[in-house]
């Protein structure tokens, strides 16, 4: 196993599933922390208002996007960068990080739909639209990147049921060769 002095790592997984949370845990170990889900670099960044009460229709005529070419400049020299974020196009842009780590819920909806409405922020997940889109993009989601799994050797797949600061032990212990 090769260690690196810099990294550039993707945390994601669907809405309420931590990604947020793994990230505050990665600052504490010394990540540099960048959440695209709530910034200028996804869509729905700049549209915040719009996303938080966002019908189906909307959110299916409006998905949200990262921009591709800013991604490679989240990295911090002799630094290990976390990215944390999702959204339905995401499989593309794993191409630009050395890992990628899914969060999992296991097909446990019981699970999602519970962290969805502890949510304090509610930037997704107000409605119950909102809920129902978030369970078929799991859905959809946990195939893909099982299936993207067998082919990507920087992909790793971690149980979202884990503690936050376990999940951070584990992605900050691992680094692929």
């Amino acid at each position: 196993m090769v260690e690196r002095t810099s990294s550039l790592d993707l945390i994601t997984g669907v809405p309420a599933i931590g990604k947020s949370t793994i990230g505050k845990e990665l600052m504490l170990r010394g990540y540099n922390v960048r959440d695209n889900d709530h910034s200028s670099f996804q869509t729905w960044g700049k549209l915040a208002q719009f996303k938080r009460d966002a019908s189906v229709f909307w959110m299916l005529r409006h998905p949200p996007r990262w921009d591709e070419e800013a991604i490679p400049l989240l990295r911090t020299e002799g630094k290990k960068t976390a990215v944390t974020g999702w959204y339905p196009g995401i499989f593309p842009t794993m191409k630009h990080f050395d890992n990628v780590y899914y969060l999992s819920p296991r097909f446990d909806f019981d699970l999602l739909i519970k962290r969805i409405r502890e949510r304090n922020d509610k930037t997704f997940g107000s409605t119950n639209g909102q809920i129902v889109t978030s369970l078929i993009a799991s859905m959809a989601t946990e195939i893909g990147m099982r299936v993207i799994a067998v082919f990507k050797k920087n992909l790793r797949i971690v149980d979202a049921h884990l503690p936050a600061k376990q999940t951070a032990s584990i992605i900050s212990a691992k680094h692929f060769s």
